[in-house]
């Protein structure tokens, strides 16, 4: 299993435009971060008792054209993060036991 980190941050970016705010970062609110905050603390705790590891692995277009013609991920799930963080991580395994 791995984790792709594709953004990182507390904020989410906006689309540039002539309004106030647009085109600038703005703040997540605090509802958001604090259920996002459990959310991954959870998951994080459903590993460890598991014994699995998530590891940040940043990929850019060329990594993802690559897996794709390896055929590890097709695409239409190129675009779905869980799909290609499924992807690589069942390859690593797969090379962990050969």
């Amino acid at each position: 299993m791995s984790l792709l980190t594709l953004y990182k941050g507390n904020r989410v970016p906006s689309v540039p435009g002539s309004r106030k705010g647009i085109g600038m970062l703005q703040k997540v609110p605090k509802a958001v971060k604090a259920a996002s905050l459990k959310a991954r603390q959870k998951r994080c705790r459903l590993r460890q008792r598991a014994g699995v590891m998530v590891v940040p692995v940043e990929i850019d277009g060329q990594v993802l054209d690559l897996l794709i013609k390896m055929g590890w991920v097709t695409e239409a799930d190129a675009g779905s993060r869980e799909k290609v963080g499924q992807a690589i991580g069942q390859r690593l395994a797969r090379s962990a036991i050969l």
